[in-house]
């Protein structure tokens, strides 16, 4: 609990009451937009933490996803006889996702992990109503997020978790000889 980061943003919120007859209304929205978040320090002592697929480390988003870069499918045998050895893997094959060797030792280990991702949102928003009218009323809420950063997992990136998962359409474009994608493995 000694690690601390800035984030920095601005917010607005703006709402509007009114009456129409026996009907009584409230139209409102809030927006918040991040400017800047970033791990400023880890404390006296403190360590980077790697969670998973997170890293707490200065200089980078709070909880910024931590991960091997995805540069591409493999497409043949002959690639991957010329690519580095991919996370210690020597079964590797055409269709297989291809990691980049970051720091150029012939070799995709944990050496090799980056920064990939920041889970935190660009902004943030809402939209809420409310609607009364004698001894009825009625409020809405719609709420999200944009330009945060996904880290897929469970059935969005394996096809078939198993014999009981449904699989996603995007699938359907998935790497088969007959059909060489370059983005889904």
């Amino acid at each position: 609990n000694s690690a601390s980061m800035i984030s920095e943003g601005i917010e607005f919120y703006g709402s509007f009451r009114g009456n129409i007859g026996g009907l009584k209304y409230n139209v409102g929205g809030n927006f918040t937009a991040f400017f800047r978040n970033e791990v400023t320090s880890l404390g006296e002592g403190g360590e980077e933490t790697i969670t998973g697929s997170d890293i707490l480390r200065v200089g980078e988003p709070f909880r910024a996803y931590f991960g091997y870069k995805a540069i591409g499918i493999f497409q043949s045998i002959n690639e991957i006889a010329n690519a580095p050895t991919q996370l210690g893997n020597t079964i590797t094959g055409p269709g297989d996702i291809r990691y980049a060797d970051v720091n150029n030792d012939g070799v995709v280990n944990q050496d090799d992990r980056v920064i990939i991702g920041n889970p935190n949102p660009d902004l943030l928003y809402n939209f809420n109503t409310s609607f009364e009218y004698n001894n009825f009323d009625l409020n809405l809420l719609f709420q999200g997020v944009y330009g945060v950063d996904r880290l897929i997992q469970g059935n969005g990136n394996l096809p078939m978790a198993d014999d009981r998962s449904n699989v996603l359409t995007y699938w359907l474009g998935r790497w088969t000889p007959e059909n060489p994608s370059t983005s889904l493995p």
